[in-house]
């Protein structure tokens, strides 16, 4: 797999490098924490750490998908990976990270979106066309004025699909006037034989 504009090698390494540096931070503020007296401080470390600790589940999970190795999976907590919300002062721990780190961040972050799209994607993609496979979600679909629309605004904001569409849909032309030609030659014949 190959996530955006890095190949799964480097896609890899970059998660990889990500993942160490949050479980360093990790420790840091353990550590930081364990010195705290003021309650209120004490709860920002803990929202911190929570926030930390889901960021890296989540890069460790989507690691575990692209290598294929469930062994990144260990210890990962699957409520962790519902990321709770970003603290107030996550972004003054950005601040403290080096030009590298921050780099990283960045490129683990622009993976880790891929990949979760992908995923969203798919799934979509499998839904769609288990309702189209079933009759009764058909009947449902086609008393639907929302989802009708939607098809239709996909179609006709598709060029290649919207000509596709016409293409099908056009009325083919009927062979009437051929048949009737014909007849009309016959009959033409027959009243030559009657006046001979």
């Amino acid at each position: 797999m190959e996530d955006g504009a890095f190949s799964a090698e480097e896609s890899e390494r970059i998660l990889k490098a990500v993942i160490e540096n949050k479980k360093r931070d990790i420790a840091d503020l353990e550590k930081s924490k364990s010195r705290l007296r003021k309650q209120e401080r004490i709860e920002h470390a803990d929202a911190l750490i929570r926030y930390l600790r889901a960021d890296m589940a989540a890069y460790m999970a989507v690691l575990a998908e692209m290598t294929g190795d469930s062994e990144y999976l260990d210890g990962i907590d699957a409520d962790e990976i519902d990321e709770p919300k970003c603290p107030d002062d996550y972004q003054d721990y950005l601040k403290t990270l080096s030009e590298e780190d921050t780099e990283l961040e960045a490129k683990a972050d622009e993976i880790r979106t891929e990949y979760f799209n992908r995923i969203l994607d798919e799934n979509y993609q499998s839904i769609g066309i288990q309702a189209l496979l079933s009759p009764k979600m058909m009947k449902h679909i086609l008393q639907d004025p929302y989802i009708l629309s939607v098809i239709g605004d996909a179609i006709f904001n598709d060029d290649e699909l919207y000509e596709e569409f016409c293409g099908i849909m056009k009325p083919k032309k009927k062979k009437k006037g051929k048949k009737k030609g014909k007849k009309g030659k016959a009959s033409s014949k027959k009243g030559s034989k009657d006046r001979a």
